[in-house]
Formats: C-alpha cells, sequence, structure tokens
C-alpha cells in the first residue's frame, strides 16, 4: 500500500473513532447533562478507553464544543439549503424565515410556518 493510501485509511479510521467518541458523548450529555457527565462514563458509552479519549479531545467541555458546532453546522445546512428548481423567488425569504425559526423553536413553530 502506498504511502498516501495509508494515511487515507489511518485518516478515515481517525474519523470513524471520532465520530464513535461523539455519539457516545451525546448519549451521556443527553442523559446527564454537562456537569453530570465524566469522561469515564462517556469512554465506556463509546467503548473505547479513556486514553484514547483524551488523544482526540483534550477535556470534557472540547469534546461538548465539538458536538456543539457538528449540530450548529448541520442546523444550518437544513435552514439555507435552498433548491434550484424552485423558482418562486418571492417565496425563498419566507421558507428561509420558517426554517430558521423551526430550527431555534425546534416545534414550536409559528402558525404562519405550519402550512
Amino acid at each position: 500500500m502506498s504511502s498516501t493510501h495509508l494515511a487515507a485509511a489511518m485518516e478515515r479510521q481517525d474519523s470513524a473513532k471520532r465520530r464513535q467518541i461523539m455519539e457516545g458523548a451525546r448519549v451521556v450529555f443527553m442523559a446527564q447533562g454537562f456537569d453530570g457527565a465524566s469522561m469515564g462514563e462517556i469512554a465506556r458509552q463509546a467503548s473505547v478507553s479513556k486514553g484514547t479519549l483524551y488523544v482526540y479531545f483534550d477535556s470534557k467541555e472540547a469534546l461538548f464544543e465539538a458536538i456543539a458546532e457538528e449540530e450548529c453546522r448541520a442546523q444550518a445546512e437544513q435552514v439555507f439549503a435552498l433548491d434550484s428548481n424552485d423558482h418562486a423567488i418571492e417565496a425563498v425569504p419566507t421558507r428561509l424565515g420558517c426554517a430558521l425559526c423551526g430550527s431555534c423553536a425546534g416545534p414550536r413553530r409559528s402558525r404562519r410556518c405550519a402550512r
């Protein structure tokens, strides 16, 4: 295997391990809150050692921040996903506003946007 292919394989493996840790942390944070969560419990939930956890994230704060950034990015992608085949230009700002309100308010959308 060439060094380029090896590097790419290692990057995919690192990415998968990082994802595994973040998913485990998300479960723990949702169940116990930030203050109640421990790196030990996150490591157990993610099925990794605490040493591995600290290779990827320096602290519980850094891990929480990475999850929050990922969630914000995903919401922004949903809010600003525009359909290039939609030619109703006048309606775009309203749909964009409704999507933004929906991402902030969750299921409590305004009546105007529920149409």
